[in-house]
């Protein structure tokens, strides 16, 4: 498994308008759909693809990609923490390891 330590910008250095609009939508059909989407992302827009009519996947920029990765492991860290504290809090006694492989059956090298 490979970690890569992602530096987020300042919001307020994101080079592009947050809303989207219908004209920033297109549907999901073809390569050609692809590349458009590419060139108007490098002129700073956000594009939505749809399907069906459906919002199915967007098309950013890499560092608004950046951020959003960053705020979910904020949002992931702030999560264990609170659990963690909630566990302590309980009293309860932690389930050792090697406990949980065993009666799992899981590889704790995998």
């Amino acid at each position: 498994m490979t970690f890569r330590r992602v530096r987020p910008p300042a919001i307020d250095k994101l080079p592009y308008n947050t809303n989207m609009d219908e004209d920033s939508r297109m549907p999901l059909n073809d390569h050609e759909t692809l590349n458009r989407a590419a060139t108007r992302v490098e002129a700073g827009e956000r594009v939505m693809f749809t399907r069906d009519g459906l919002d199915v996947a967007a098309l950013v920029e890499p560092e608004a990609a950046e951020l959003l990765e960053h705020l979910e492991d904020v949002g992931l860290t702030s999560l264990a923490l609170e659990r963690l504290a909630e566990f302590k809090a309980s009293g309860e006694n932690p389930i050792p390891l090697k406990d949980v492989v065993r009666e799992t059956g899981l590889d704790a090298a995998s």
